[in-house]
């Protein structure tokens, strides 16, 4: 890290303007002459509203819509790098696939900027977990939705604002500085902020970024990123370290940015509730479904191998299970059925409604996000 980008105190005025003009410049952000619109207000908070609309945004109700929508490639887990970090409190550590994206990209050029890390106090949060004090207009259940701590260090909190009220201009984001709790609550406009980073990089640099739906047995092409491990990377797609090191035929864990793999998709969905039962361990419950005692110590979020009679545990199914469980959720799909939009749809009522994805009628009409209009004829894939 070079001698500007040194962790800075809150220090003299003019030393903390000028680090800030010259971090904000070089990472592109032009230093605002106001900081007005990071005031919230009615007129912002509809902005929101009306992004999410025309996003075809779907509002999470609960914990199971949001594992629907993890499933069906509308939220991705965020782990946080070296440049941002998720807050421990972080209930739902989820976010839509292009704020992951936006985070990564803030992150550095946050931490260039102050030399801090940046810190997230919210993501995610479906309707019946909303706090008390939300607007009923929230759009944090549809993963749009971003809460930044606010820095107790000046430089950082000038780089900030200033980053944010520039993306705010170029119509990207809504952002505004709220005091209870004190923090940035940010919306991405995903589109917007793609076709944004599309016509500054090209399309690689957001090919990884689009939503994907989760289909099980399918192999997904993914590209290493900076401070991915294989354990994020499973995660993420619901699947094990394991089954990506024998799809790829690695010997270790190491990655390297830029590696390409083949990650098959093991959905959660595919599990077993289990209680325990007086006796039982955890090798002898591996050893009975067919798993390993590992993997179900990872999906439990399970530190040791101490389980208690009564205690609920999730099983993965072993190699033979998962394999007719994906047999049965992999079967072919046949276009065999029209839909005509009305108003007020969006791709995620249609597809629950005939009992697919969100992300399989995009794929079937070639369409490159979630928008659709009044009157549009769309395929509708349906299982044979």
């Amino acid at each position: 890290m070079s001698p500007t980008h040194r962790q800075q105190g809150p220090g003299g005025p003019v030393v903390a303007i000028a680090l800030t003009l010259v971090a904000a410049l070089a990472a592109g952000f032009p230093v605002p002459a106001r900081a007005a619109s990071l005031k919230p207000s009615r007129p912002a908070l509809m902005r929101q509203v009306r992004a999410a609309q025309a996003e075809g945004a779907y509002y999470a109700r609960n914990e199971a819509d949001l594992r629907t929508m993890r499933l069906d490639g509308e939220l991705v887990r965020i782990d946080g790098n070296d440049d941002f970090v998720l807050k421990a409190s972080v209930p739902y550590p989820y976010a839509r696939p292009e704020v992951e994206l936006f985070l990564e990209r803030l992150g550095e050029q946050y931490r260039g900027a102050c030399g801090k890390r940046l810190v997230v106090t919210s993501l995610v949060r479906p309707k019946n977990r909303q706090p008390r004090n939300s607007s009923p207009f929230s759009v944090h259940p549809t993963g749009m939705a971003i809460d930044l701590r606010v820095s107790s260090y000046r430089t950082c909190r000038r780089w900030i604002e200033g980053a944010l009220v520039s993306l705010e201009d170029r119509g990207l984001i809504e952002a505004a500085r709220e005091r209870y709790p004190p923090h940035y609550h940010v919306v991405l406009f995903p589109d917007p902020y793609l076709r944004d980073v599309e016509a500054r990089e090209g399309e690689a640099a957001t090919a990884a970024y689009r939503p994907q739906p989760a289909v099980p047995g399918e192999l997904v092409a993914y590209r290493v990123r900076r401070g991915d491990t294989l354990w994020q990377i499973a995660r993420r797609y619901d699947t094990t370290t394991g089954s990506i090191q024998r799809a790829n035929q690695l010997d270790g864990t190491l990655l390297r940015p830029g590696q390409k793999l083949s990650v098959p998709v093991g959905l959660e969905a595919a599990m077993t509730g289990y209680t325990v039962r007086g006796g039982d361990t955890l090798s002898s419950i591996a050893r009975r479904f067919g798993t390993t005692t590992l993997a179900i110590q990872q999906v439990n979020g399970l530190a040791g191998s101490t389980i208690r009679a009564g205690q609920e545990l999730k099983l993965p199914h072993g190699d033979g299970q998962q394999a007719r469980v994906q047999q049965a959720d992999a079967r072919a799909l046949a276009v065999d059925a029209t839909y005509r939009v009305r108003p007020g749809d969006n791709l995620w009522q249609i597809a629950r409604r005939h009992g697919t994805s969100a992300r399989t009628i995009q794929r079937v009409n070639h369409l490159r996000s979630s928008r659709i209009k009044p009157g549009q004829v769309l395929k509708i894939p349906t299982t044979r």
